[in-house]
């Protein structure tokens, strides 16, 4: 076959199918989730799977029956350095937020200055965790507060 005879939309599916595999084999979530999705529409509308998808999900199934506590590491989910978020760690950093929402109200600086600690060094001493973790869970929750008030502001503007 000609290289003029091949179907750029088909080739393209293809690269991006391979791409999808190869991310989701490396732990790539968001390539684990596409591949994922491509799978479970391919089973729903009754289709075969390729080779290839067949394999991982083969072997991404049989090591999550193996050890089911690890079973978004198995399907691609959780990346090489990530650990899913329990509900206790979701709790915590709402609690150091608010923590450090309550200082700053009251007119400490978020970082060390001149006049002393910050919020952030205070909830961290003050918790037991450390600075880095507070500084965190603030920049999480304020980026939250920011995508919820777009959202909210959207759906009023409709």
């Amino acid at each position: 076959m000609d290289v003029k005879d091949k179907d750029p939309v088909s080739e393209l599916a293809i690269a991006m199918t391979q791409g999808a595999l190869d991310g989701a084999r490396n732990r790539q979530p968001q390539s684990a989730q596409v591949l994922l999705s491509w799978i479970c529409e391919s089973l729903r509308k009754y289709r075969a799977l390729s080779p290839e998808w067949a394999d991982f999900i083969a072997e991404a199934l049989e090591k999550a029956v193996e050890n089911p506590k690890r079973a978004g590491v198995a399907l691609g989910l959780i990346g090489k350095r990530q650990r899913p978020r329990t509900y206790g760690k979701w709790r915590r950093d709402d609690e150091l937020a608010a923590k450090v929402r309550a200082l700053q109200l009251q007119g400490m600086p978020l970082k060390d200055g001149r006049r002393g600690n910050g919020a952030f060094t205070h909830v961290a001493n003050e918790s037991h965790v450390g600075k880095r973790t507070v500084e965190r869970a603030w920049k999480d929750k304020i980026a939250f507060i920011r995508r919820y008030a777009k959202a909210l502001a959207a759906a009023e503007g409709q």
